[in-house]
């Protein structure tokens, strides 16, 4: 009596046992009926086929998907680095003082062409005094010069060559009122630059307490190092005076 296998129920013979059956049945049982054993193998095969294809078209869906996926994460990183790269041109800032005291913005970063310092202060000095900024610690008269333009409500309108040890760039009122404070705006350009041209500072400034008063500034800090370090103080006939509690000094790099 013949068996069956486990996978595909295969017809199996037995050498001792099935003896006694026919080649016609045996040659029917191998290959020469539908239920045979070379049918059975031949469907298997056909199915195993149909799985390989489909298992090979969801392979290459797969890897084509995975491309896709590919091309668009870079094309996502392409798009992030030029934002990345555009952002290191727009306005950042750097550095921020607030309250009484005078301010000192140190290490101040090399990743920008240019700065802007901008603001609102008030002084302890009884009366209208310069904003000052010096550079690198150096407070040597010598190595600035400044010229400062202005017009008050009294009518007086005077330009004077200024040299208090920094660059002239705003003007501060005592501080007699909250409400009142000077605005200070001053741009530094080139500051990260090594060589070229002397390190400059343009800048412009308001007060509105009598006497009320406008000016622009311009200076010279005759190096062309880098600026790594800012002082802004209030100084009149060589002596440093402190900023006032409202004062607020932000400092911006862009370019």
């Amino acid at each position: 009596m013949t068996t069956t296998s486990s996978f595909l129920n295969l017809i199996l013979y037995n050498s001792t046992t099935n003896q006694s059956g026919s080649f016609l049945n045996w040659s029917n049982d191998v290959s020469g009926s539908s239920n045979s054993n070379m049918t059975k193998i031949d469907s298997f095969s056909q199915e195993i086929s149909g799985c390989v294809i489909n298992l090979n078209s969801n392979i290459s869906g797969s890897i084509s998907s995975i491309n896709s996926g590919i091309s668009t994460l870079s094309g996502s990183v392409s798009t992030l680095t030029t934002n990345l790269n555009i952002s290191n041109y727009k306005m950042q800032k750097l550095k921020e003082f607030t309250g009484a005291g005078q301010a000192d913005f140190t290490n101040i970063s090399q990743n920008h062409n240019h700065l802007l310092i901008m603001g609102v202060t008030g002084t302890t000095f009884s009366g209208i005094s310069n904003v000052v900024a010096d550079f690198n610690g150096d407070a040597n008269q010598g190595n600035y010069s400044s010229i400062q333009f202005s017009k008050s409500s009294s009518e007086s309108e005077y330009i004077t060559p200024r040299r208090p040890g920094g660059i002239v760039i705003g003007n501060s009122n005592t501080y007699s009122s909250p409400l009142y404070g000077t605005s200070l705006f001053a741009i530094i350009p080139n500051y990260s630059s090594t060589g070229g041209f002397f390190k400059t500072a343009t800048s412009f400034y308001g007060t509105i307490e009598d006497p009320y008063s406008v000016g622009i500034q311009g200076g010279v800090w005759k190096t062309t190092s880098p600026i790594t370090r800012i002082r802004v103080s209030v100084s009149y006939s060589g002596t440093r005076y402190n900023f006032v509690t409202g004062t607020k000094i932000s400092l911006y790099g862009f370019g």
